[in-house]
């Protein structure tokens, strides 16, 4: 007789991973944690970033435990952000104002709520996650539209509270939605083929999912993360010629200054008297060329 297997949420650890206080724990740490690795991806003035895995990682577990974990969301979330400002305004954490972080935090647990409660209603059988329908279903509402909370409210706290411009808000939108976008397609199956019921769930496929969700997330980064170091190359080639254009360009105006005293001090010697009117007329033509020096 084959015995069957449990798959990870009839487990002990599944058990606690759903427990309303082990569980928020263990998200609040799971949310930090891939929150940290998004972030060094993050764009000026790093809070949008191109891929954010935790977001694909709090909808996932909201969908499989429910809403009591949405604690786990706003905690890990606001320590992350937390930390991040600190880091970047040079600050101890003490230091930190809570509002942004925390007004942060209530997005993205926002977000994993509205985009849970519209997978529910409009994805019939989540449970056999396999079907075509159901998972481009469960991504399009997913990773499309419940993505939309928390990049407008995140970026529009930032916006209010002076850390983003006005001309970088489309900008800083655009990469807050696709970071959160990405990383719910990316992990949010991940977290859904482990937390498959028994009838459904399968080892096999849980690893391959896995595996194409981890290769698919390391391709993104190392992506954006070469054409981030492109970008800085071409920068600073840019700066380095144009550093050399305006050297050269002071050599030469230094050298024409040179030539002027000389000339000066030959049409002096030229003369034992020059009257205010003869320099005048001798500098004239070279003052207009060099108006810099009147």
């Amino acid at each position: 007789m084959i015995k069957q297997q449990k798959h990870p949420v009839e487990t002990f650890i599944g058990r606690m991973t759903g427990h309303w206080l082990v569980g928020n724990l263990l998200l609040a740490i799971s949310y930090f944690l891939t929150a940290s690795i998004g972030l060094s991806l993050a764009t000026v003035p790093g809070y949008a970033t191109v891929v954010w895995p935790a977001s694909g990682i709090a909808l996932g577990w909201i969908l499989l435990f429910g809403w009591r974990l949405l604690a786990g969301v706003v905690l890990g979330s606001f320590i992350v952000n937390v930390m991040n400002a600190a880091n970047h305004a040079h600050i101890g954490l003490l230091e930190v104002g809570r509002t942004v972080p925390l007004l942060i935090a209530m997005g993205a647990a926002l977000q994993a709520w509205v985009g849970s409660q519209l997978i529910r209603r409009y994805v019939p059988n989540l449970s056999a996650f396999e079907a075509p329908r159901t998972v481009i279903r469960t991504l399009v509402l997913g990773g499309f539209i419940a993505t939309l909370i928390s990049a407008t409210w995140g970026v529009s706290t930032l916006y209010f509270f002076g850390i983003v411009n006005g001309d970088l808000w489309l900008k800083n939108w655009l990469t807050w939605w696709l970071g959160d976008s990405i990383g719910i397609w990316v992990f949010t199956p991940l977290m859904l083929v482990w937390g498959l019921p028994d009838a459904f769930y399968d080892r096999t496929r849980a690893f391959i999912v896995m595996i194409v969700s981890c290769g698919a997330f390391v391709l993104a980064s190392l992506s954006f993360l070469l054409a981030t170091a492109l970008e800085k190359s071409e920068r600073a080639g840019n700066f380095e010629v144009s550093g050399q254009r305006v050297v050269s360009q002071m050599q030469q105006r230094f050298g024409e200054y040179d030539e002027f005293s000389v000339m000066v001090r030959r049409f002096f010697d030229s003369s034992e008297l020059v009257t205010r009117n003869e320099f005048q007329r001798f500098v004239s033509e070279w003052l207009q060329q060099h108006p810099e020096v009147q």
